[in-house]
């Protein structure tokens, strides 16, 4: 995976693209990440910030988060914070209510881990008013969706009928016009 996310980043330079840069740099965070190579994932999640900052990018969010969670596994407490508030802030000036979650779990886990309890269940409560907001517009759309999907099947069953209606009158009085129809 590494190799292709390297060619998309240099295909990506190539054309000047800066927010997919930007996202080549995550994608290759990512992937050190999970290979628990943390000091690779926060160079790499770096390069995003950076890129993301002079864009001005709505997906800066995920990165500060992202660059947070590094820090916490590289146990640099008080830099993964300063991330994960970086993150918070970014996600609620760009109402990315999915990030607000991510951002309040994270929080949650670092007060956790640093037995600051009470800190921890209030960051915890807004994850899951985020998590429910995220789950309730999701669902909504869906059923939004659904609803659209079958009133335009129903129509079209409907213009479906309706034609084969007119061709049966049509054929029939064509076939009483033959006066092939009585009898």
């Amino acid at each position: 995976a590494a190799e292709y996310y390297l060619k998309a980043l240099s295909l990506a330079q190539k054309m000047e693209k800066r927010n997919s840069i930007s996202e080549c740099y995550s994608n290759l965070g990512v992937l050190a990440y999970q290979q628990k190579d943390y000091a690779t994932a926060r160079f790499f999640y770096q390069k995003a910030l950076e890129i993301s900052q002079a864009e001005g990018s709505s997906g800066i969010s995920g990165v500060y988060l992202k660059l947070g969670i590094v820090h916490q596994k590289l146990h640099q407490m008080d830099s993964a914070y300063d991330y994960f508030e970086k993150g918070i802030a970014s996600a609620h000036a760009h109402n990315d209510y999915s990030k607000l979650e991510q951002g309040y779990k994270n929080v949650s886990t670092y007060y956790t881990r640093q037995n600051q309890y009470d800190s921890a269940f209030i960051n915890l409560e807004r994850h899951y008013q985020y998590r429910d907001s995220v789950f309730t517009v999701k669902t909504a759309q869906e059923i939004t969706a659904r609803e659209m999907e079958f009133s335009f099947q129903e129509e079209r069953a409907a213009a479906d009928q309706k034609l084969a209606d007119e061709k049966h009158k049509s054929e029939t009085t064509f076939a009483w016009s033959l006066g092939l129809g009585s009898g």
